[in-house]
Order: structure tokens, then sequence, then C-alpha cells
């Protein structure tokens, strides 16, 4: 035991022979007599503080009576020179202060300038706020306007699989779970009076084999030569964000031929005595549809014999329309649901039999 005390006295006593120990020590202690003296020092001193500054209109005369907003940001770095005892000042934060924009002088559009006033933001009240730069901001504003837009999709990025066999269907646009056909642009005059055409953009190329869907997908401004407009101070009204997603059908192509069901005939009369306007008919839609009995159904047309007319080649024939049913469509005409075909019979010498009175 006597040892171990002797080693540890011994250490010691190397310890404060060391130049480097005692120098470190001298500092240390340096440090803290300059740390009490200064926080028990009532004396001013300066300290600079840098807040984070945007001005904003929101809730202001400017927005709400001359409706007024912000073309573009107007932020900055506003430096602000405090004073006081060095315990208060040292110890204040950008949070302790406020920057104020006097934007109720701003009642016009265009760029102007606006005073910035620096206020204290707590409870700390034990120094002075002596100067801040910069004194002023300018900033652009432009008065409110709307207009309403139909959604137009762009898909040019994707390919199909089976380009012989389908086809990419109508596009459609939602914010997850409401569709979305038209949305209202607000924003600043001279940026929503550019936009001609809003487009949601399918960004990601990819090739499709089936329908998907693509999150996030942009929402583009183009003016009326096509240029992109800028629309980051821009909003939509039923959506908080410029993106959407979009929907991309990919339907199954299938041509069917047309049928013919004869009706009050004579029995030598077959469908294949029969020249037809339209002999077939290419649409589109989801495979289980296109499978379906009732598209089989829709390319038969009845032709009734007691209805044949004579054309003006003395030949006889009847006209009538073919319906599609809603889950396909025309290849290239979506919009088409009536498809009008003639029936002629290649038969000069026939004579219709004279109804009995």
């Amino acid at each position: 035991m006597a040892d171990k005390k002797k080693a540890r006295r011994f250490s010691f006593s190397v310890l404060m022979q060391s130049r480097k120990f005692l120098l470190i020590v001298s500092l240390l202690l340096a440090l803290a007599v300059w740390w009490s003296v200064m926080s028990s020092s009532m004396e001013a001193v300066p300290r600079e503080i840098t807040i984070d500054f945007a001005v904003d209109l929101t809730d202001t005369v400017a927005a709400n009576q001359y409706k007024l907003q912000l073309v573009e940001d107007a932020e900055t770095e506003v430096k602000v020179t405090v004073q006081g005892p060095w315990s208060v000042v040292s110890q204040l934060s950008q949070n302790d202060l406020r920057v104020h924009a006097k934007v109720d002088t701003v009642v016009k559009s265009g760029k102007q300038k606006v005073v910035l006033e620096v206020l204290r933001n707590s409870s700390v009240t034990d120094y002075d706020i002596l100067s801040w730069s910069p004194v002023e901001i300018e900033i652009n504003c432009d008065y409110v306007a709307k207009q309403v837009f139909t959604l137009e999709t762009d898909i040019s990025a994707l390919t199909l699989a089976d380009a012989e066999n389908s086809v990419f269907g109508t596009p459609s646009c939602s914010d997850g779970a409401t569709q979305l056909t038209q949305l209202t642009l607000t924003g600043p005059q001279t940026t929503v009076y550019k936009v001609k055409r809003l487009v949601a953009v399918v960004e990601e190329a990819n090739t499709l084999s089936e329908t998907e869907s693509f999150s996030n997908s942009p929402i583009k401004a183009y003016d009326d030569k096509g240029a992109e407009v800028d629309i980051s101070g821009c909003s939509f009204d039923k959506i908080k964000t410029h993106a959407v997603t979009v929907g991309v059908p990919v339907l199954k192509k299938q041509t069917f031929p047309v049928q013919l069901a004869l009706k009050n005939h004579p029995a030598k009369y077959t469908a294949e005595d029969f020249s037809l306007s339209v002999s077939e008919v290419t649409v589109v839609g989801p495979a289980a549809a296109l499978g379906g009995e009732s598209v089989q159904q829709a390319f038969t047309l009845t032709v009734d014999f007691n209805k044949l007319k004579q054309n003006e080649d003395e030949y006889w024939e009847l006209t009538d329309k073919l319906l599609l049913p809603e889950a396909v469509a025309v290849e290239g005409d979506a919009d088409l649901r009536e498809i009008e075909v003639t029936a002629t019979l290649n038969d000069p010498d026939y004579k219709p039999k004279k109804s009995e009175d």
C-alpha cells in the first residue's frame, strides 16, 4: 500500500514539472477568469445575428383588399447588430428577434421596395437593437387571376410491349382518390394569362404490357407557342401539389367481321349473296370485354327482306347501324358508337314478294 502511495506522489510531482501540463492548466484558468469577468460585467458589447427572412403577403391588406400576390420569392438574410451585457447577448439567437416587412404600403402591382424593421421576439429585453441590414427589400407583386383548363396528358415517354395487338387507352388523372378532368389555375395574372395548356407529363420511360399508374407526374404549363411557363408561384383549386397520378390503360385490339343474319328471305339466298359497305371493324378494349358475347353480337347485322329498298342502280339493299357496347371503342375514334353498314343483294333479278292485301 505504501509503495502505491509513493508511486502516486511521484507521478503527480513529475506531472507538475511538465511545462505542457502547466500551460494547459494556465490556459483553462485564464478562460475561466475571463468568462467569470464577462458574465458578471455590465459593460455593453456588440454582437451580430443573422436572420433568414422572406416577405409574405398572406392575410395582408395587399392580398385581401387589393388581390395582390408575390410574383417571385422575396427572401434575404438580415444581419442584425445588438448590444448589451455579454451574459445576455451571447445567449441570443435569431428566434429572439423578428423581422417585419411594412407591406401596408403595397397597393399596386409591379416591383417596389418595402421597409424592414427588427423587433424583439422573446421575453429577453436587457439589450439594444442597434442596426440591421438591409433596411428594405424589393418585391414584385401582381394581381391574382384565375383560369380553368382541361387537364391534358403526355405519355410520349411510354411504349407498348405488343404494339401490333394493343393500344394505349385514354389516360386519366387523379389525386389518388378523385378523378381530375379540369383544374383552376390561380396566381399572378402575368403568369396565368400566358398559360394556354395544362399537361400532366409521365416522365418515366417505360414499356407497358398492361394498365399502369404513374404517381407524382408533374403538371406542366405551356403558352400558345408551346414554350413551358413557370407556374411555381401558382396554385390549383383541387390539389395541393403540382403533380397528379396518371392512369394509362393498355387495351387489346381486335378486328371483327360484320356478320349477316337473314330474315324473311327466300331459301335460295344466304349471307354470301350480299356485299357490305363495311366488312370488318377493328375495336379496342379490355381483353375480357372483347371476348364477351355482347361484343360478338354487336357486329351482327339483321337483314329483313321485307325492308329491302331499291337503290339508284336498281339493286336491293338495307342500311342499318351497328351499336357498340360501352366497354369497347372503334380504333382511332373513341367517340364513334354507331357504325352505319349497307348490305346490298348481288342479284339484279331479285323481285320482292308482293304482300297480300
